[in-house]
């Protein structure tokens, strides 16, 4: 038996990393505090930014485009730590909120799409898909 002991792996020119293409890997993930205006990522994989649009709405904008805009699955989940889940969803009632190159979150404290807007301490985002 042989193994592979490596500790960087990197693209041909030696220095870019590898790009993942027609695997199962995620192909971007993201921890992110949207609580208060905070607005940061904790941690994440081709996750560029994170914009603000309102109480409750985070555009995820990925560093990497998707193949296309409807050719990648989206899970996600919000919690607010004072109290417990929060309903999210991508995109939602109204709108276009779905890009190959970004994603946009909202959150709800009520039921659904017809609860108010809230922002959440703690959004992720776990996309699949193939990149461009």
């Amino acid at each position: 038996m042989s193994d592979i002991r490596v500790d960087t792996i990197s693209a041909a020119n030696g220095t870019d990393p590898v790009t993942l293409t027609k695997q199962s890997a995620a192909k971007a993930f993201m921890l992110f505090n949207g609580y208060s205006g905070v607005n940061s990522i904790d941690v994440s994989l081709n996750i560029s930014s994170v914009t603000d649009d309102g109480a409750g709405n985070y555009i995820s904008n990925f560093s990497s485009a998707m193949e296309a805009t409807n050719k990648y699955a989206i899970s996600i989940c919000s919690n607010d730590l004072s109290w417990g889940a929060k309903q999210t969803e991508a995109g939602g009632n109204g709108g276009t909120t779905r890009t190959a190159s970004s994603v946009t979150l909202r959150n709800y404290s009520g039921s659904g799409s017809t609860g108010n807007a809230s922002d959440a301490q703690r959004s992720s985002l776990l996309v699949h898909g193939d990149l461009a």
